[in-house]
C-alpha cells in the first residue's frame, strides 16, 4: 500500500492539490462551480432545465423550441446555436427579455442562477448534435 507522501501518476500531493486550486479558481473566473461545471449540459440538469422551462412558462411561447411570436427565430437549430455560441449570451435575454416582442424578463428572484444554467442546458438541449453538422453543411 501507498504511503500519502507516495506521487500519484507523477505527481506529490503539493502537485495534486495545486492542479485542484488552479482547476477550481479558473472555474470560478468564469463564474462557475466545479459542481456546476461537471454537471452542466448532463441529463439530470436537462431535466431541471425543462422543469424551468414549464414552470416559467417559456413553453407557452417556444413549445419545442419554436417561437410563436416569431416563428422565424426558433430558439433551436444552427442559426440559433451560431448567434448564441456563449451561454451568457442566452441568459442576457432571458435576464432582460424582448419586451417590445412580448417576452418578459425573469430576473434573478424569478429564475435563480442554478435555474439559469439548467434552463440554458435545457436550450442547448433542443438542438440536436447531429443537426448542428447536419445544417452546417447546407
Amino acid at each position: 500500500m501507498r504511503s500519502r507522501s507516495e506521487p500519484v501518476a507523477g505527481l506529490s500531493p503539493l502537485g495534486i492539490m495545486t492542479i485542484a486550486l488552479t482547476v477550481t479558481n479558473l472555474l470560478s473566473l468564469l463564474g462557475t462551480s466545479p459542481a456546476a461545471f461537471a454537471e452542466s449540459g448532463s441529463e439530470e440538469s436537462i431535466q431541471r432545465g425543462k422543469r424551468v422551462f414549464e414552470r416559467s412558462n417559456c413553453s407557452g411561447c417556444h413549445p419545442g423550441g419554436n417561437n410563436s411570436l416569431m416563428p422565424s427565430k426558433p430558439i433551436k437549430g444552427s442559426k440559433f446555436q451560431e448567434k448564441y455560441k456563449d451561454d451568457s449570451l442566452i441568459e442576457q435575454v432571458v435576464r432582460h427579455g424582448f419586451p417590445s416582442a412580448g417576452m418578459p424578463p425573469f430576473s434573478k428572484a424569478i429564475i435563480s442562477q442554478k435555474d439559469m444554467k439548467d434552463l440554458v442546458a435545457y436550450v442547448r438541449s433542443l438542438t440536436p448534435k447531429d443537426q448542428d453538422k447536419s445544417d452546417a453543411n447546407h
